[in-house]
């Protein structure tokens, strides 16, 4: 059975750097690259300063010149005590299509004041590839927007910055839906909201799904942002809507916009996948909870076989500083190593921040698996709450065509003069629409 591409690389070890020149932390090496393919990656890192009254800076670039990834940059700055406790989460999501010679790509950190020194660790690099096996506008969607050259400011009324609208091809399957929001933060009084909405309006939709509020750190340390979101929506074959929409909770100094993305991505596209959204409220301790999902004794349909696993928890402080994360275990070992070890994923800064801790990993999986999806925080006196906490997963083997009026399997029979219409392996006939 065919199977998509996937590139998965982590850097495990603790890495540093006490200098406002930026330098490498990890390598995704050219050699993981099919020339001209087209990918879509995620990159997430825990990090901190050991001055927490500025903030670091993270980077992705492209090649021996540094090219710098669209939106990869951002200036973190956490609230915790001590850089040994406590990190921040960096996260990206950006499309990216590999040249025709190949080059690395690489996670690159620095201070913003030499006498500091920023943290790196648990640093992840994801990426699945889109263009073999994939039809983009039926089996994928992206969008991204721009504004880093003229950042735009927030309002009080939601816009949506990345909407995407497109009509199913098949009923009820089931979407992951990934947004990315990159906020400069230009207040630390007024909070910055984002949520992914699907159909109605920016200020009214039919179902919102997870949402984000914060305030940043320091308005006068170009403190950039990242805000990840995650959902999944069973769609009708009709025109539907998905967006991230954005906003500020209260009129003044307005937080800026810089850059968004989302995608979209049909689940039931592969052989296997499964998701459980839980917008029930849920109180939280010290101690690791597990979140409900559909993970907990699983076998995949080709055994053994590769997954990616998407989780995300929206928390309710109740308190700031109240630093919580989110972790993955597989047959109760958390994966990534050492991504549970630090609190600071969900770093607020305000009682009404309501933070994201997001997590993806490519994993084996053979037999039956126990995989769980938990969350803490570090005090369960603040009253913090789970607002909304999501996973899904799919397998890397791609789901069997339909197979109506198909030849026999092995059997390869069309009419030459049709070729840009035959199906091929992997790929649906029933087609979606781009409106």
């Amino acid at each position: 059975m065919a199977a998509i591409d996937k590139i998965y690389v982590t850097e495990l070890t603790e890495q540093t750097r006490s200098e406002t020149t930026y330098a490498s932390a990890m390598t995704v090496d050219s050699t993981e690259f099919v020339a001209n393919a087209v990918y879509m990656c995620w990159v997430w890192s825990q990090i901190a300063v050991d001055n927490n009254g500025r903030p670091g800076k993270v980077r992705w670039t492209e090649g021996p010149t540094q090219t710098l990834i669209q939106g990869s940059e951002e200036f973190l700055e956490y609230s915790g005590p001590s850089e040994n406790t406590m990190r921040a989460m960096y996260f990206a999501q950006f499309k990216y299509t590999a040249p025709a010679i190949p080059v690395d790509l690489n996670y690159e950190h620095a201070v913003t004041n030499a006498v500091d020194t920023i943290f790196s660790d648990t640093i992840v690099f994801k990426a699945i590839r889109l263009d073999v096996g994939l039809v983009e506008n039926t089996d994928w969607f992206y969008v991204e927007n721009d504004d880093i050259a003229s950042p735009v400011p927030l309002t009080t009324s939601w816009v949506d910055f990345v909407p995407k609208t497109f009509t199913p091809g098949n009923n009820n399957d089931d979407w992951g839906v990934i947004g990315f929001a990159g906020i400069d933060v230009n207040s630390t009084g007024i909070s910055f909201n984002a949520r992914i909405r699907r159909d109605g309006t920016a200020g009214a939709p039919i179902e919102a799904g997870m949402f984000y509020q914060g305030e940043g750190e320091d308005a006068g340390n170009a403190e950039v942002l990242p805000i990840p979101l995650l959902n999944v929506f069973t769609l009708s074959n009709a025109p539907h809507t998905i967006a991230v929409s954005c906003q500020d909770d209260a009129a003044g100094t307005q937080n800026d916009h810089r850059f968004s993305t989302l995608f979209i991505l049909r689940l039931n596209a592969f052989e296997d996948h499964g998701f459980s959204v839980n917008t029930v409220f849920d109180p939280v301790g010290t101690d690791w909870e597990e979140f409900p999902n559909p993970l907990d004794v699983f076998t995949p349909t080709t055994d053994p076989g590769e997954f990616s696993i998407f989780a995300a928890g929206a928390l309710d402080v109740g308190a700031a500083p109240n630093n919580a994360i989110v972790r993955i275990q597989i047959g109760g070992t958390t994966n990534p190593t050492g991504s549970d070890v630090y609190l600071g994923d969900i770093d607020p800064t305000d009682p009404t921040d309501e933070r994201v801790s997001v997590k993806i990993i490519s994993v084996n999986l053979s037999g039956s698996t126990d995989i769980d999806f938990y969350g803490r925080t570090e005090d369960s006196g603040a009253d913090p709450i789970w607002r909304h906490n999501g996973i899904f997963y799919f397998s890397h083997e791609l789901a069997i065509p339909d197979g109506a009026g198909l030849p026999p399997y092995g059997q390869v029979i069309f009419n030459s003069a049709d070729e840009e219409n035959r199906p091929r392996y992997g790929q649906r006939i029933a087609r979606g629409t781009e409106e």
